[in-house]
């Protein structure tokens, strides 16, 4: 066998197609776990072959390509022909491996390029919204035909960072770089692929795409790519630049349309826009919505200096000139034309290559609110100049505050200027007394941040003016201090009256405090709020007990009842009252006050305290019921003839009872039932002796403390029972008109004094003129009725009236017309006042038959 064949493989067959012997240099590369004795020649091949050994007779001669199954895997491609033998078959076989993966790497190489070509003709034809997607689409193709984890494209941004724009990732393959992780790729300058190695990231493929300034994108593969395909660099190159180079044009793109609707917005927004003026042609041209703003129908032909208002118009044609000139740029503040009205647009204009490219902004609002704002500071500027406050402003430097500005008034107040003040300090001009206070003020101002004070500060001609200093601190954005803002107010007066108030208070409190009255005011409720030492010296209190005292602990029931109804009819229109109260003192003890109250009212009407004055007139109020006493005793006596008569009538019936008990005895005829009734008798009149005695002890007795509701009724019966047998031994008719009566609030007792006063009073007259006029037939007449809430008792007699001249003076005390030496003067006086204190009226008028004495009282 000759040694070409060695070189390569040389394999027999029998008939069946089986080998029979396999030598060659190349035996030794096929698959070692394959018994190549005595095997089909299928078993050996990687690749089925489209023949059988059928066909043997038809393939001899000619070429023939097989793979066979080489080690680590690895495809033995070889080529040779078929021969004849005796009872077989030989192939002679040449290794054919390189020119096999030359003719596939060229075959991927012209499927990836021909797979770039078709995405960038596609992508230069698409719409913007669908170039991520084109580009997503060639890194999913990269991917899976290089059989590469990842690939993505990386964009320089405007800061030199990399951005990493889009990537695809084979699932379960590792995780692509992040964008953090990219940028410590380095730079890059030249525009060959590259491999960089990235820390524990391992090796990536950069393949560059380079345009006017520089790279401006990049092609990131995972490592190997380069060694397992045939591309070349500038296949590389090729492929980035078709795919790369239409999308970023699509970004470009993208952004600028960005970019211009974000200016047409805002230009719209602002009422604003570009123009330009050609010098060549004298021509302007306008962007639309500043056309639309102006009313300008076609933004292309516009007379623009006939928009200018004529106060501007010149200055605006000798600016655009100068530009035009020598270059450079200008601004102006014009008013342009729209739809009839002028407004305000400020003008940016520069010189560019036979062109004046500008720029206008509505500022017609900025123009009034800066009209508005003027006005207001020059109004704010003359009231500042001409308050009594002074405003000021210090500015702080280390810690030191140096006078900055001051208002106008400063001069009107203090006579100092703004001048005077920066050269001496402001401490000089504080009083001495008050200096303390101004460094307290500068300290906390500088640590809180504001500061309120009094101090006195003298003015130009040596005097001293109380000063109101109000100010704060303004810092910067780090919490320094930058400037105080304050204002100085003249306080003077305001201080001299508060010192004049002061003292005329310290003289009222000590009025109050020394004033005999009691003084105090209390709430709707009767806490107290104030109340002087006399006051709190009756109540047996120490001076700082006085907000949780109260006037109901030391008021019955009755009392605190009287209290509230007087409370509820203050008004502001009758805002005052006056009673006699009676309080219960420590040590069980009453007194009895006169007690004047005025309201305080708020401004709704609302009763919030009350203000009383009080005096002491137990001893006065003692003196009365001493006299009302006297009084009382003074009338039993009057009476006492009457009364003793009317005691003697039962006791003459008892007696004539008992002797004729005796003679029945002495005579033997006394019965049970005579003894009976005679006895029965005798009890009958033990017992009206008793009435009359017993309602003598309870006329006699003092009266109660407190005032009582009763049926004037009983006190007019009690009044009649004791005096109608005195009169009915005179000779006198008493005549009777009562009827039902309300109940009234008093004393009855002191009622039925009343009524025995004016009884007794009617009795005398009667008796007196009767001596006069021995024929004349006396009366009394003694009536009550209700009407309108009022009780009204009458005593009528036929007297012939009092004298006109002295009808006004019978409540007189010591007032009497009777002769010397009969009655005292004081039985009317005491009545009257008897009836004043239950809150009634008593009168006295003439009728025609006498006088006529009536007693009014309220119901209830």
């Amino acid at each position: 066998m000759d040694v070409s064949i060695w070189q390569g493989l040389y394999i027999e067959l029998d008939t069946a197609g089986r080998v029979r012997d396999c030598k060659g240099a190349l035996a030794a590369r096929l698959d070692g776990s394959v018994n190549t004795a005595d095997v089909e020649l299928a078993h050996l091949l990687a690749e089925p072959p489209a023949w059988t050994v059928e066909d043997f007779s038809m393939l001899e001669g000619q070429t023939l390509d097989l793979a066979f199954k080489g080690r680590a895997g690895v495809r033995l491609h070889t080529r040779g022909w078929l021969e004849r033998l005796p009872g077989g078959w030989s192939l002679r076989l040449l290794d054919v491996s390189d020119q096999v993966e030359r003719a596939r790497a060229q075959e991927r190489r012209l499927r990836l390029l021909d797979h770039g070509a078709e995405l960038a003709r596609r992508l230069r034809l698409a719409r913007n919204t669908d170039r991520d997607t084109l580009l997503d689409e060639f890194l999913e193709g990269l991917v899976l035909r290089l059989a590469i984890p990842g690939a993505g494209v990386l964009v320089v941004q405007a800061d030199r960072r990399w951005r990493l724009a889009r990537r695809f990732v084979r699932p379960g393959a590792p995780a692509f770089p992040d964008e953090r992780t990219l940028q410590r790729l380095p730079g890059l300058v030249e525009t060959a692929p590259r491999s960089v190695r990235l820390d524990a990231t391992g090796d990536l493929w950069l393949v560059p795409h380079r345009g006017r300034d520089g790279v401006e994108a990049c092609l990131v593969c995972h490592a190997g790519v380069a060694e397992t395909t045939d591309l070349t660099g500038e296949d590389w190159m090729r492929l980035v630049d078709g795919v790369v180079a239409p999308w970023l044009q699509h970004l470009r793109d993208e952004t600028r349309r960005e970019e211009d609707e974000r200016n047409a917005c805002l230009q719209d927004m602002l009422g604003s826009g570009w123009w330009e003026y050609c010098s060549q042609t004298g021509r302007y041209l306008l962007a639309p919505c500043l056309g639309d703003a102006l009313g300008v129908a076609r933004a292309s032909e516009v007379d623009w200096p006939a928009l200018v208002h004529p106060a501007d118009r010149d200055e605006f044609r000798v600016r655009l000139a100068d530009v035009t000139a020598a270059g450079g740029q200008f601004a102006q503040a014009l008013r342009l034309s729209v739809a009839g009205n002028w407004r305000w647009f400020r003008l940016s204009a520069r010189a560019q290559r036979q062109r004046i490219i500008g720029f206008a902004v509505d500022i017609d609002d900025i123009k009034a609110n800066e009209a508005v704002a003027a006005a207001a500071t020059a109004r704010l500027e003359s009231l500042v100049d001409s308050a009594p406050a002074i405003i000021y402003v210090q500015h702080c430097e280390e810690g030191v505050l140096r006078p900055e500005f001051f208002s106008a008034s400063l001069e009107v107040v203090l006579g100092w200027t703004l001048a005077e003040l920066c050269e001496r300090s402001l401490l000089s001009l504080v009083h001495e007394d008050d200096r303390d206070i101004f460094l307290e003020r500068t300290r906390r101002l500088l640590r809180e941040g504001k500061a309120s004070c009094h101090y006195r500060m003298r003015d130009r001609h040596g005097g001293y003016h109380w000063i109101l200093d109000e100010a704060k601190m303004l810092r910067d954005d780090y919490g320094r201090p930058l400037e105080a803002v304050g204002l100085y107010l003249d306080v003077t007066e305001a201080r001299e009256a508060a010192e004049r108030v002061r003292q005329s208070e310290e003289r009222y409190r000590l009025l109050v405090e020394d004033s005999p009255s009691m003084i105090c005011r209390y709430r709707p409720d009767l806490s107290l709020s104030f109340a002087n030492r006399p006051l709190l010296d009756y109540l047996g209190c120490p001076p700082e007990l006085v907000g949780s005292l109260s006037l109901v602990d030391y008021l019955s029931d009755e009392q605190c009842e009287a209290f509230r109804r007087r409370i509820a009819a203050l008004t502001p229109e009758q805002p005052l009252c006056t009673a006699e109260i009676r309080v219960q003192l420590p040590g069980h003890e009453h007194a009895w006050w006169l007690w004047a109250e005025r309201g305080v009212f708020d401004c709704a009407g609302r009763l919030v305290e009350i203000q009383a004055v009080g005096r002491d007139d137990t001893e006065l109020h003692r003196s009365r019921q001493q006299l009302h006493q006297s009084a009382k005793m003074a009338t039993l006596g009057t009476m006492a003839t009457g009364i003793a008569h009317e005691i003697s009538q039962p006791l003459n019936v008892m007696r004539a009872a008992l002797m004729n008990l005796l003679k029945r005895v002495e005579n033997g005829g006394l019965t049970d039932e005579y003894l009976a009734a005679k006895l029965e008798r005798i009890e009958g009149q033990v017992q009206r002796a008793a009435r009359i005695v017993n309602h003598m002890r309870g006329f006699g007795r003092r009266s109660e403390v407190e005032w009582q509701r009763f049926r004037p009724r009983a006190a007019i019966e009690g009044a009649v029972a004791l005096i109608c047998e005195d009169m009915q031994q005179q000779g006198i008719r008493l005549e009777l008109e009562l009827v039902e009566l309300p109940e009234v609030c008093g004393h009855a007792d002191q009622l039925e004094q009343v009524l025995i006063n004016l009884l007794v009073n009617a009795r005398d007259a009667l008796l007196e003129r009767k001596a006069r006029e021995p024929t004349l037939q006396p009366w009394v007449r003694l009536g009550a009725g209700a009407r309108e809430g009022r009780v009204r008792v009458e005593v009528q007699d036929n007297a012939g009236g009092i004298e006109p001249e002295l009808l006004e003076r019978v409540f007189d005390p010591f007032f009497t017309t009777k002769p010397v030496g009969q009655g005292t003067g004081l039985g009317l006086s005491v009545s009257y006042g008897i009836i004043r204190q239950m809150g009634g009226e008593l009168t006295a008028r003439n009728e025609s038959s006498g006088a006529c004495f009536s007693v009014d009282l309220p119901a209830g």
